[in-house]
């Protein structure tokens, strides 16, 4: 693991910083943050959505632990949140409704309704070209980031780019490559299967017919695999290195289905360099070598404070 990232844990009431080594490097106090609600802000700042209020909760990378962090007050509930890699724009998931604000200003610039029950994810393209929201309804919205943030009457019905309504049931986790708006789009869903879409087109490449409930999707640095995560902690890895097929089936030898957790995975993800792939369970957190997938790290020595809900790897901040 580089030594310029460190992993970032959001577990019951507080929140971790873990180096490559699995130690822990600094904790915050905090509230309960959803799962999909955690986001960098900038260089230093993290930023996530409270369970149980609503409202959003912030912390300075490498402050003390004791320092008081904000809270800021939104109009609802939120289940989905992203930011823009800029650090300019927040987009968060409120019920039906994708709110839209300026952070550098507070200014809400936009509140927007296409979905037709709650959203459940959001992703921000790598290029910040574009906005993809997913739905329980199963339906995946893409949106020009231009039009979301133009500020005007709030009440004005924005178009889509994109709408895909492939999926039966409820959009559990959104991934987009690193070539943002000209890549491609991952999708996963409790409807067992997973598909991959050509962004700039909105073509559907391929769906991958698998027999569980998935919960959490990402790829390599390459493209050559694409890694799902389900509900009952098994890994499938679908090898996309020689073509595309149509659909891809769970018994078919492209698919690697591996158990390395006991419970429901919530995130994967893979580091800046793409040499390592972190797979986050309800339970604990490993870290794989991608090219041997050998186990480099397990943390899981804060089984008191509750289920994990996110984990993600930052750039290491100025402050530590």
């Amino acid at each position: 693991m580089d030594d310029n990232e460190v992993i970032f844990v959001t577990r019951g009431p507080k929140c971790f910083m873990y180096n490559g080594a699995g130690h822990n490097l600094k904790q915050y106090k905090s509230e309960e943050i959803r799962p999909r609600t955690l986001a960098r802000v900038g260089g230093d700042m993290m930023v996530g959505v409270c369970k149980k209020k609503p409202s959003l909760k912030s912390w300075i990378l490498g402050e003390s632990k004791h320092k008081v962090q904000e809270d800021f007050t939104i109009p609802g509930h939120a289940t989905a949140l992203a930011v823009s890699s800029c650090g300019q724009y927040c987009f968060v998931g409120i019920g039906k409704d994708l709110y839209v604000w300026k952070l550098t200003s507070g200014c809400l610039l936009s509140v927007i309704q296409q979905h037709y029950q709650d959203l459940s994810c959001i992703r921000v393209s790598a290029d910040d070209d574009m906005v993809i929201t997913g739905g329980k309804d199963g339906h995946v919205n893409v949106w020009l980031l231009v039009d979301l943030v133009q500020a005007s009457d709030t009440s004005e019905r924005r178009k889509t780019q994109f709408s895909w309504t492939n999926h039966s049931n409820e959009v559990t986790d959104i991934y987009n490559t690193p070539q943002g708006s000209c890549g491609r789009l991952a999708t996963v869903s409790l409807d067992t299967t997973c598909r991959l879409y050509e962004l700039n087109t909105g073509s559907l490449l391929t769906t991958v017919c698998l027999d569980v409930a998935l919960s959490a999707v990402t790829m390599d640095t390459l493209e050559c695999f694409i890694f799902c995560g389900d509900i009952f902690g098994e890994l499938h890895c679908i090898n996309i290195y020689e073509g595309l097929q149509r659909e891809i089936h769970a018994n078919e030898p492209v698919n690697k289905k591996i158990k390395i957790h006991e419970q429901k995975i919530v995130n994967l993800e893979v580091n800046f360099d793409g040499s390592l792939l972190l797979t986050a369970s309800e339970d604990c957190i490993k870290v794989f070598m991608l090219d041997s997938f050998s186990l480099m790290t397990r943390i899981d020595e804060e089984n008191c404070c509750g289920g994990i809900t996110n984990a993600m790897f930052v750039s290491i901040p100025l402050r530590l």
